[in-house]
């Protein structure tokens, strides 16, 4: 499946041209402004602490120390100014110094460490806060360590098993729905999805997709780049809709992303291959054999036929397709990714620039009686027969933050995502199920009551009434492009008063694509004069 390179560049060119003209803005601005810098260090071993927020109190102002400690505050209004740190597992310290126009003071800091946590700090809907200040609970996820340590393919893998109260269902197919629920159901009726807010932002995370015909739902909280995300924190409880309005009551996953620190470029690539299996134990089917009161004739009976005594029992058989290397569908998949990102800036403008593509075949594939019997009739084998289950998509993110005076700065997030994705037909849907197929067979490949043909002539093999070969003949695909963008404007007019403002937007197009070609795929009824739906 190609990736519309045409269409996606336009939209990456007009991406690029903005936050250029963003970028040209901030630089050209030259205004005399003070700055602070210094080193924050542990007062026990003196080693330079990492991740230390600093911030001046009373304004928007703040950076988080490097590897080596250090940190660096620009456009610092001049006068005195009170310099705060917090970071998790020290105790919060301060500092006033006095800035002059033009001059970069220098203020460092030897942190003693906490006894206890509650000095962390999360991000809410009115910006930073202290923990222990808020009225409702958040769980945080460290997502670049969550990632560093263990395989994370969409958001769901993020969330999973990571905090108390947040239940995560991981989806069956590569590019499915993970069903995310906080503190449980909370009403039969109407919808228990949390919402969620990316960079200040509300964003849509339905479920979507009706190019699918019955089977797997694509996720739009999926279109999210896991390499891009900084930190994801969960705000339970009813009391989040104080914050975010009334359809938080089932929480708020806030998605923060990384961005760019003072500093010269800093280049970084990643790369990541793997293999995807599914060990789940499916169920065989089984079938009882017997035959009528004072005849021979063997018959496929049912327990109620056996407990009425109307069928006397000879026999038991069993059969799973599933276990079968011939009639199987379990197919191993693969995963390969390769992405890099880019950070750096001054302390007028800071960047973080990322692009990432990413490829997944699901763990279904074509079984070998079928590719047998395509091969031996001269079928072409497409790819969606050989592998039905396959995503692939390509995302790139720009984030800027400028400071336009010391008492005004900018921050843009623009995130661009392109996905193609197809499905197998998996359930009980318009067209026919390979599940249903392979579950509801007989339970013997020959015997009485089952011819072992299919519709279209081919062996059965113990199948229902048709083999997974023609449902797959059947083309069900999704593609996505979606720009998520937000700014955010901080003015802090006086010392006492500060202004924030978020604005954003969130489109996507989608295409939902289904083909069953003229004499191919699931038969019955007028399936085999073939269709399609865009």
């Amino acid at each position: 499946m190609g990736y519309g390179i045409g269409r996606r560049a336009r939209g990456f060119a007009v991406v690029l041209a903005v936050l250029a003209g963003v970028s040209a803005a901030g630089a050209q601005t030259s205004r005399s402004v003070g700055g602070v810098s210094g080193k924050v260090t542990d007062k026990g071993s003196g080693a330079p602490v990492v991740g230390v927020t600093i911030q001046v109190e009373g304004s928007g102002i703040g950076v988080v120390t490097g590897t080596d400690g250090t940190y660096r505050l620009a456009a610092v209004a001049s006068g005195p100014q009170t310099i705060s740190t917090r970071r998790i597992g020290f105790v919060a310290a301060k500092k006033t110094v006095t800035v002059a126009d033009n001059q970069t003071v220098v203020a460092d800091f030897a942190l003693e460490a906490a006894a206890t946590s509650l000095q962390a700090v999360v991000m809410t809907a009115t910006g930073a806060q202290r923990r222990i200040e808020l009225g409702n609970a958040v769980s945080t996820v460290d997502a670049s360590t969550r990632i560093a340590e263990s395989p994370v393919k969409n958001i769901g893998d993020l969330l999973s098993a990571q905090m108390t109260g947040v239940q995560v269902s991981t989806a069956g197919m590569t590019g499915g729905t993970s069903r995310i629920r906080v503190r449980g159901v909370s009403s039969m009726a109407l919808a228990n999805d949390p919402i969620f807010v990316i960079d200040g932002v509300r964003m849509t995370s339905t479920s979507s997709g009706n190019g699918t015909g019955g089977g797997t739902v694509p996720s739009r909280a999926n279109d999210l780049n896991p390499e891009e995300i900084e930190s994801i924190e969960v705000v339970k409880g009813p009391s989040a809709a104080t914050l975010y309005g009334t359809d938080a009551a089932n929480g708020v996953i806030v998605i923060t992303t990384k961005r760019g620190r003072v500093g010269k470029p800093v280049f970084s690539f990643h790369t990541e291959q793997g293999r995807i299996e599914d060990r789940n134990n499916y169920p065989a089917t089984y079938s009882l054999l017997g035959h009528s009161p004072g005849a021979t004739a063997q018959k496929r009976c049912f327990t109620y036929d056996v407990a009425e005594g109307t069928c006397l029992l000879d026999s038991a058989t069993v059969l799973n397709l599933w276990k079968n290397p011939a009639t199987t569908t379990i197919k191993a998949g693969a995963r390969r990714l390769v992405g890099g990102q880019v950070s750096g800036g001054t302390e007028q403008v800071r960047y973080f620039i990322s692009a990432d593509m990413n490829e997944e075949t699901g763990p279904v594939g074509l079984p070998a009686v079928d590719q047998h019997r395509f091969d031996s009739l001269g079928i072409l084998i497409r790819p969606n027969m050989l592998h039905p289950n396959n995503l692939q998509q390509f995302s790139l993110r720009s984030n800027v933050d400028v400071a336009l005076t010391p008492h005004l700065d900018v921050s843009v997030s623009a995130g661009l995502t392109s996905l193609d994705q197809r499905f197998p037909q998996s359930e009980n849907g318009s067209v026919a199920s390979y599940v249903q197929q392979m579950t509801f067979g007989p339970g013997y490949s020959t015997g009485p009551g089952y011819s072992g043909i299919g519709a279209a002539g081919e062996p059965l093999y113990g199948y229902a009434a048709m083999t997974p070969g023609e449902i797959f003949q059947y083309v069900s695909s999704q593609n996505v492009v979606r720009f998520v963008g937000s700014s955010t404007v901080n003015w802090r007019p006086v010392g006492w008063l500060q202004v924030r403002g978020d604005i954003g937007y969130d489109m996507a197009n989608q295409d939902d694509y289904t083909l069953q070609r003229y004499g191919e795929g699931p038969t019955g009824g007028t399936n085999l004069l073939g269709s399609a739906g865009d």
